[in-house]
């Protein structure tokens, strides 16, 4: 099953408990994130640089349900890669690798509004969408020189999940999708590639203290 079909699967299961059982208030939380986030829409670009599109991400946020059900969320992760230049002439060539090491680092802060279907049971379903501002910086060293991008970009994410447990400290799965487009390319790769948008897929798990714990 691919991430958007389970996306929309979490989303009719929590329809479904939703007309079960109407949503409780939950209140502040805080959470730690952790898991995996891929460079899905520069997959090729990063690839041929750093060897792979994937890689950890942590972070945390911070957030308040109502008693309707809707809740506010705000946060921040953290997700960096490492290889080398390299040089290609067209889509379709070979990547040469020059040796050269790189680095590169995103820093998303992040704003969701999302929607906690049920809430009596242990098992809550939610889906959310929200704006971000990205923080991205680009380091690489050539003879001995070392030379540096910075840029800042607004995107946007939509995402899905199931947090499990009824008390002050609880867990949650979560899938997503973020938006990073026109985002600086990684080492001049993607402008050959023709990939500009460094959001990609995410699957994280959270540890949850509800300072207000559902009923």
């Amino acid at each position: 099953m691919t991430l958007e079909r389970a996306i929309v699967a979490v989303a009719s299961f929590g329809l479904l408990s939703a007309i079960a059982a109407p949503a409780r208030a939950q209140g502040l939380a805080l959470d730690g994130q952790v898991g995996y986030y891929s460079l899905s829409s520069a997959s090729k670009s990063a690839n041929a640089v750093f060897g792979s599109a994937g890689g950890a991400t942590y972070g945390g946020s911070l957030s308040y349900a109502f008693d309707s059900g809707f809740y506010l969320e705000g946060g921040a992760r953290y997700f960096s890669k490492t290889g080398q230049r390299v040089f290609l002439a067209s889509p379709s060539g070979p990547v040469f690798p020059l040796g050269f090491p790189l680095k590169m680092r995103l820093v998303p802060i992040f704003f969701n509004v999302g929607f906690r279907f049920g809430g009596r049971g242990p098992i809550v379903p939610y889906v959310a969408v929200g704006g971000s501002v990205t923080s991205f910086h680009e380091e690489s060293t050539v003879a001995g020189i070392t030379d540096s991008q910075d840029s800042t970009k607004g995107g946007g994410q939509v995402l899905a999940g199931l947090e499990f447990g009824k008390g002050h400290l609880r867990l949650a799965g979560e899938a997503g999708y973020a938006f990073v487009p026109n985002t600086v390319g990684i080492a001049g790769v993607s402008k050959v590639y023709g990939e500009k948008d460094l959001g990609g897929f995410s699957v994280v798990g959270k540890l949850i203290l509800g300072f207000s714990s559902r009923r």
